[in-house]
Protein backbone atom coordinates (compact mmCIF):
# COMPACT_ATOMS: atom_id res chain seq x y z
CA UNK A 1 0.00 0.00 0.00
CA UNK A 2 1.36 3.24 -0.93
CA UNK A 3 1.18 5.93 1.93
CA UNK A 4 -0.30 9.92 0.30
CA UNK A 5 1.94 12.71 1.67
CA UNK A 6 -0.67 15.15 3.46
CA UNK A 7 0.30 18.98 3.08
CA UNK A 8 0.46 20.02 6.49
CA UNK A 9 0.19 23.78 5.66
CA UNK A 10 -1.52 25.81 3.04
CA UNK A 11 0.18 27.13 -0.18
CA UNK A 12 1.17 30.64 0.04
CA UNK A 13 -1.12 31.76 -2.53
CA UNK A 14 -4.04 30.52 -0.36
CA UNK A 15 -2.39 31.58 2.81
CA UNK A 16 -1.99 34.81 1.29
CA UNK A 17 -5.68 35.08 0.26
CA UNK A 18 -6.82 34.48 3.39
CA UNK A 19 -4.72 37.04 5.04
CA UNK A 20 -5.76 39.75 2.57
CA UNK A 21 -9.39 39.13 2.68
CA UNK A 22 -9.34 39.22 6.94
CA UNK A 23 -7.40 42.40 6.57
CA UNK A 24 -10.16 43.70 4.16
CA UNK A 25 -12.96 42.50 6.32
CA UNK A 26 -11.19 44.23 9.55
CA UNK A 27 -13.15 47.56 10.23
CA UNK A 28 -10.22 48.60 12.37
CA UNK A 29 -7.63 48.22 9.41
CA UNK A 30 -7.45 50.49 6.22
CA UNK A 31 -7.04 47.15 3.52
CA UNK A 32 -5.68 49.69 0.90
CA UNK A 33 -2.75 50.60 3.03
CA UNK A 34 -1.57 47.22 4.22
CA UNK A 35 0.16 44.63 1.54
CA UNK A 36 0.92 41.10 3.28
CA UNK A 37 3.72 39.20 1.62
CA UNK A 38 3.76 35.62 2.19
CA UNK A 39 6.87 33.28 1.65
CA UNK A 40 5.59 29.74 2.80
CA UNK A 41 4.46 30.12 6.23
CA UNK A 42 6.19 33.50 6.75
CA UNK A 43 4.19 37.01 6.71
CA UNK A 44 5.63 40.00 5.60
CA UNK A 45 3.81 43.42 6.57
CA UNK A 46 4.26 46.56 4.89
CA UNK A 47 2.15 50.03 3.99
CA UNK A 48 1.20 52.54 6.87
CA UNK A 49 -1.00 51.80 9.43
CA UNK A 50 -2.77 55.22 11.73
CA UNK A 51 -2.04 54.08 15.04
CA UNK A 52 0.11 51.89 16.86
CA UNK A 53 -3.43 49.50 18.08
CA UNK A 54 -4.31 49.34 13.82
CA UNK A 55 -0.31 48.11 13.75
CA UNK A 56 -1.13 45.15 16.44
CA UNK A 57 -4.38 44.44 14.97
CA UNK A 58 -3.12 43.97 11.90
CA UNK A 59 -0.09 41.75 12.72
CA UNK A 60 -2.90 39.82 14.90
CA UNK A 61 -4.82 39.20 11.53
CA UNK A 62 -1.63 37.53 9.87
CA UNK A 63 -1.08 35.50 12.79
CA UNK A 64 -4.62 34.17 12.75
CA UNK A 65 -3.88 32.48 9.14
CA UNK A 66 -3.83 28.60 9.06
CA UNK A 67 0.02 27.43 9.39
CA UNK A 68 2.09 30.79 9.96
CA UNK A 69 5.27 30.70 11.54
CA UNK A 70 6.09 33.71 11.56
CA UNK A 71 4.89 37.34 11.06
CA UNK A 72 7.44 40.24 10.29
CA UNK A 73 6.05 43.40 10.90
CA UNK A 74 7.52 46.52 8.87
CA UNK A 75 4.28 48.61 8.88
CA UNK A 76 4.89 51.88 9.50
CA UNK A 77 2.77 54.49 11.79
CA UNK A 78 1.72 57.65 10.16
CA UNK A 79 -0.07 60.41 12.46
Amino acid sequence: MVGRLVATTPASDDLKAAIDGAILRNAQLDSHQIKADVNGAEVTLRGSVRSWAERRQAENVAWSGSGVTSVKNHLTVTA
